[in-house]
């Protein structure tokens, strides 16, 4: 009989950890019987964490599982009854500085701390947080990093001008500061650069105002955006597990400029992109961007291009098979 592979979906599918979650399943789907549970409250909003923790256990005991994959939430809701299972869980990073209702947060990384030995193997998708747990004194780790459709990052001249003239772009360079969210630092990169000669963007939902574009956009067309940007910047104020846009534009041969918090910093040193720990350096940093932008274009892209939806399913295939002997 064909392994049942239990997947629990309790994040927002915009960020991230929900896009890796999202190819995991994708990928896993091809070779085993992959149930997915929602445990996302769809009342009571507030409570929303506190609901979730009581109904995994509940989805647990009702299903017929043979491993379970578990993002942090569902390992801090893990009970006896959960080791009967073989468990994998994914931790992308701790850093509740950043989020709303810290204290639940908080919680819920302490009990994911408690709990996370006792599962087979925990997955990062970084060194940086591989290094991190082994301090706290987990062995039990593995990197398998994110994967990308390299194809899908190719695109003509000539779609770029597109883009750019069906969005109205002044003749001015682009630059795009990231989600228009307080962690992601948009707001200081906003106050960096607002008196620069620019096209300042950003793009997705929104939990700041700025007097700038914002744009909601398809995934194609989001890949458009970074293309057509002279310079990306990813600036977050807390620790990352890796940076999805960054890796992206860096696909779009696109200069990047970030703070390399968390597991951005070896995706920046390893593409050779410029690393900026002050947002009043900015604006040199852009100039240098722009000026070596073809050299930027080539090693960004060179590392990029070698994380692979290949790779990201030979890594969990392999791992899945090593635990299911």
């Amino acid at each position: 009989m064909n392994m049942v592979v239990g997947v629990f979906k309790a994040k927002a599918d915009v960020f991230g950890g929900s896009i890796y979650q999202r190819m995991l399943i994708e990928v896993l789907s091809e070779k085993y019987n992959v149930k997915c549970f929602d445990v996302r409250p769809h009342f009571f909003r507030k409570a929303k964490r506190p609901q979730e923790l009581l109904t995994i256990p509940i989805k647990e005991l009702t299903s017929n599982v043979d491993l379970w994959i578990r993002e942090s939430l569902a390992v801090a809701a893990m009970t006896r009854m959960s080791l009967r299972k073989k468990n994998i869980a994914i931790l992308h990073h701790v850093d509740d500085s950043a989020i709303p209702h810290k204290w639940i947060s908080k919680k819920i990384t302490q009990l994911f701390f408690k709990k996370a030995n006792e599962c087979d193997r925990i997955v990062i998708v970084s060194q940086y947080w591989k290094d991190y747990l082994k301090s706290k004194g987990f062995n039990n780790t593995q990197v398998i990093y994110n994967g990308f459709d390299v194809k899908r990052f190719n695109y003509t001249q000539k779609e770029i001008n597109d883009f750019k003239q069906k969005y109205d772009f002044p003749n001015k360079p682009i630059i795009y500061i990231g989600n228009c969210q307080f962690g992601k630092g948009a707001m200081d990169v906003y106050n960096a650069l607002k008196l620069l000669d620019v096209n300042l963007v950003t793009s997705g939902w929104q939990d700041i105002q700025l007097p700038i574009k914002n744009f909601v956009l398809n995934y194609s067309e989001y890949i458009l955006l970074l293309a057509a940007s002279d310079v990306v910047i990813t600036m977050s104020k807390f620790l990352e597990g890796w940076n999805r846009t960054a890796h992206e534009a860096m696909l779009c041969k696109t200069p990047v400029i970030g703070s390399g918090t968390g597991g951005m910093e070896e995706l920046l040193l390893g593409g050779q992109q410029i690393i900026c720990e002050d947002f009043e350096n900015l604006p040199e940093n852009i100039d240098y961007a722009i000026k070596n932008a073809s050299v930027l274009a080539k090693t960004g892209y060179k590392y990029a291009s070698t994380f692979t939806v290949e790779r990201f399913t030979d890594n969990w295939l392999k791992l899945i098979s090593e635990l299911h002997k």
